[in-house]
């Protein structure tokens, strides 16, 4: 039975008691969605008496292997996802680049070698990798002299074109740009671009300003440690054509990259794939929003179904349907990495804290998604007898702490759980 039909004819700002009446008095469709009676029943009574009775919900429970629906509740309404946007990121980035995909980073040049002297300019060349450290630079600087090379004529050439300016994209709260979670991102991510904010008695990370900069003045101390004397400056360039790569690290693989993403919910790591996708293309956000959007599209879902921002879900112009994040959880199933990687109810990651005590501990993995006023969770549910179900459950438009509608979140879901469990 789809309920989404019957919701629609409701008011438009109708609130989550009406829709549990709204629920038992929606009519069969001939999509193939459908509810059995014991499950609308289950649910039925947690919202007829919600706590957050005037915000929106979207909600579909579905066969995590063949995609058929069992439960759909406002499918194909627009929603805001906030950091479940990386279930969509993510998917698009294993399909488009590849489990085994890496980010790079380059010490490169052109021009010749002569008795340890580089007779020309050194770059500095990123892709973007989230992960890269200190120890990185200090290990390019060392392989340099590991080379025999002591001694640069020209410049250190830092190329950062694979990221555009500006590190953000529009829909970001002017508010999080000085929190550790909004740090802006850049084609040389060092540390996570993150400083200790100075002069407090306790130092908070903040973002850095200027990310490129900042690696690429670590870059220069770690070339003088390593004994390379650099005789030019530090200016912003293009690596040319013809250049030779000198040292060079590499990312762990995007399969590995997800479980920080997914499973601490990483806003660096998502928005860096979310500039590669787009890299080709300008690394602006546009690009990467058109990517997604486009890679989401061969995938299943419509274009109308889905307004994409960014890559970690920060941006309130992400809108995405209940149904849609279910067609890209049905094209993930199978891929382990990508399932292994989001969070389990009850054990670790951002729902460590979350279904301790429920049935639903260690059976649920899920992506979560929380900001002022939103609230989703979108993964996959186990069952006892060999079946697994996939579940989105999203949640707009409520004010308050987002603690009594994570309850009810909980409650639904085990709810959902037990009548899924009765039928086999």
């Amino acid at each position: 039975m789809s309920v989404g039909s019957g919701f629609q004819r409701a008011r438009r700002h109708a609130g989550l008691g009406l829709l549990a009446a709204v629920i038992l008095l929606a009519a069969p469709t001939p999509a193939g969605a459908h509810a059995a009676p014991t499950l609308i029943a289950a649910i039925a009574s947690i919202l007829a008496a919600p706590p957050v009775p005037y915000a929106a919900l979207g909600m579909v429970v579905a066969d995590a292997a063949t995609g058929e629906p069992r439960l759909t509740i406002r499918p194909d309404a627009p929603m805001i996802p906030a950091s479940a946007m990386k279930v969509l990121t993510s998917a698009v980035a294993w399909r488009k680049l590849g489990p085994e995909d890496r980010f790079h980073t380059r010490l490169a040049a052109v021009a010749p070698i002569q008795g340890g002297r580089l007779l020309g300019d050194l770059v500095l060349a990123g892709e973007g990798d989230p992960a890269l450290s200190r120890s990185d630079l200090v290990g390019l600087a060392r392989d340099l002299r590991a080379r025999g090379i002591t001694w640069v004529e020209g410049d250190l050439v830092v190329d950062a074109s694979r990221v555009a300016g500006p590190g953000w994209s529009p829909g970001w709260s002017v508010d999080d740009l000085t929190k550790s979670y909004a740090a802006p991102v850049s084609a040389l991510n060092l540390e996570a671009n993150l400083r200790p904010e100075a002069a407090t008695p306790s130092p908070r990370l903040v973002p850095v300003a200027d990310p490129v900069a900042a690696t690429a003045e670590v870059m220069r101390t770690a070339l003088a440690d390593a004994g390379v004397t650099l005789r030019g400056q530090v200016r912003a360039g293009l690596t040319p054509r013809a250049a030779a790569i000198l040292a060079e690290r590499r990312s762990a693989p995007l399969a590995e990259l997800l479980t920080p993403m997914n499973k601490d919910s990483h806003n660096l790591y998502a928005e860096a794939l979310f500039r590669r996708l787009g890299a080709d293309a300008g690394g602006t956000w546009e690009a990467g929003a058109r990517a997604v959007t486009q890679g989401l599209y061969e995938l299943g879902v419509a274009t109308e179904d889905v307004r994409v921002a960014d890559g970690s879900g920060l941006s309130r112009y992400d809108l995405v349907t209940p149904r849609a994040m279910a067609r890209v959880l049905a094209s993930m199933y199978e891929s382990e990495a990508f399932v292994r990687s989001l969070p389990v109810a009850g054990m670790d990651g951002t729902l460590a804290r979350r279904f301790g005590d429920s049935p639903l501990r260690g059976r649920l993995r899920a992506k979560t998604g929380t900001m002022s006023g939103v609230s989703t969770l979108a993964g996959y549910l186990e069952g006892t007898h060999g079946r697994t179900w996939s579940v989105t459950i999203m949640v707009n438009g409520f004010t308050g702490s987002v603690r009594p509608v994570q309850a009810m979140q909980d409650a639904l879901l085990e709810q959902v759980w037990r009548a899924l469990e009765a039928e086999l």
